[in-house]
């Protein structure tokens, strides 16, 4: 009977050693999110906001044209191209790089695939910033396919 009573005694000690481990783990997380919220910052570091949630919005270099017309030129039609718009998401991360590059609504194959890689090639962008503080955020960008058009009577977004 005593040697059951010391097994009952230490899985009971060893439960409870666990269980203050389990109490720290989580008080130290707690402590980081609270010192996150006190910094002003108040989402997690690795959150992306949306395009329209941020207070300044992320800006290609040069701005809006230099963006469609860095576009235009790096674009190459591949041989079984159709028209149509292309709608890729990316996300421009807080030190202004493209990543997470994804087409939300294709054409065809050859030409999301084209899409996709043109964005992935972009300069690094001035990210956007929410307090003062650069942040990531996600960016959705149709781009215009139009056989046959010149590139300078184009609206933006389109391409040839």
């Amino acid at each position: 009977m005593n040697r059951w009573t010391l097994f009952v005694f230490l899985a009971g000690c060893f439960l409870h050693v666990a269980a203050q481990s389990s109490v720290a783990k989580l008080s130290a997380s707690s402590d980081a999110a609270q010192r996150l919220f006190d910094g002003g910052l108040q989402s997690a570091p690795d959150t992306v906001y949306d395009l329209a949630s941020v207070e300044e919005q992320p800006v290609f270099p040069g701005g809006q044209d230099a963006m469609y017309a860095y576009l235009a030129a790096q674009i190459k039609y591949p041989d079984e191209a159709v028209e149509g718009k292309v709608y890729v998401e990316f996300v421009v991360r807080k030190d202004g790089f493209v990543d997470h590059v994804v087409v939300r609504r294709g054409v065809s194959q050859l030409v999301d695939a084209e899409a996709v890689r043109v964005v992935r090639s972009m300069p690094r962008w001035e990210p956007g910033r929410m307090k003062g503080q650069p942040v990531a955020v996600r960016f959705t960008l149709p781009i215009v396919f139009v056989l046959g058009r010149e590139t300078n009577g184009a609206s933006p977004g389109e391409t040839r």
